[in-house]
């Protein structure tokens, strides 16, 4: 019986976003129309995923280890356990506008892709020509003062509460902006939202945002080093999260 109470609230959560976003949809078109109107549009989107968790259930505990400079851009870097990760991020997180680096194929999405193409940073992983674009792109977006996050995991894996090895990609942004990275942990986001198994379970879920690490002293050989900090740092707080939950 509980694993039925859990499909349909997996199919109501994402019933009622798709609502949410149909009916903010005649706001975003027209946000996007002009680049100055960008804020706004994305402010709407962190009141809508507000609504969203409102209407779902959906609490959000964070942690915060250390303050952030409200004059200071960071990088962001996760774990990406569920697809409920982005979502608690744009609710929760102290730094805003925030956008998101994400996979081409979020571009090409029906409606949503409109708005990520024009709030967020594609990225092809599939041709490198397009992924240096990319990066540069990226690159300008950080020294222009934007905050960024990255799962350097490169997607969503069923594998939790395991964390795959981190990509590159992010280190490097890094090394090269000289922008602090903020580690994130997201211990359980796939209990609440499982995309893998397609059920959820309304709650509370944990957002840990760790002590910010300075990378303008990193050079690129310094690289391992750097993806190895934040993986542990975030492996180690998960496993706690764990281990707390199974005993």
């Amino acid at each position: 019986m509980k694993r039925i109470v859990q499909k349909l609230y997996f199919y109501y959560f994402y019933a009622v976003m798709a609502l949410l976003f149909l009916l903010f949809y005649p706001c975003f078109f027209c946000l996007l129309l002009k680049q100055q109107w960008h804020p706004h549009a994305h402010a709407l989107r962190r009141k809508g995923v507000g609504w969203l968790f409102a209407l779902t259930g959906i609490k959000v505990n964070v942690q915060q280890e250390a303050s952030l400079d409200p004059n200071q851009v960071y990088l962001f870097c996760g774990n990406h356990f569920s697809e409920l990760d982005i979502l608690i991020l744009l609710n929760s997180l102290p730094v805003h506008p925030v956008s998101f680096m994400g996979k081409k194929e979020l571009a090409s999405l029906p409606f949503f892709g409109r708005l990520f193409r024009n709030l967020d940073i594609t990225v092809d992983r599939e041709n490198p020509q397009r992924a240096l674009r990319s990066f540069k792109k990226t690159m300008a977006f950080l020294k222009q003062g934007h905050p960024l996050v990255i799962f350097p995991e490169g997607g969503i894996y069923a594998l939790p509460p395991q964390v795959t090895p981190f990509k590159d990609g992010a280190f490097e942004l890094a090394i090269k902006s000289k922008v602090p990275i903020v580690p994130l942990s997201l211990p359980d986001s796939w209990e609440a939202i499982d995309n893998d198994r397609m059920r959820g379970w309304p709650g509370k879920v944990h957002l840990v945002m760790h002590e910010p690490i300075v990378s303008k002293n990193y050079t690129k050989a310094d690289l391992p080093e750097l993806k190895q900090q934040v993986f542990i740092i975030i492996e180690e707080t998960i496993n706690r999260f764990t281990n707390a939950s199974n005993g």
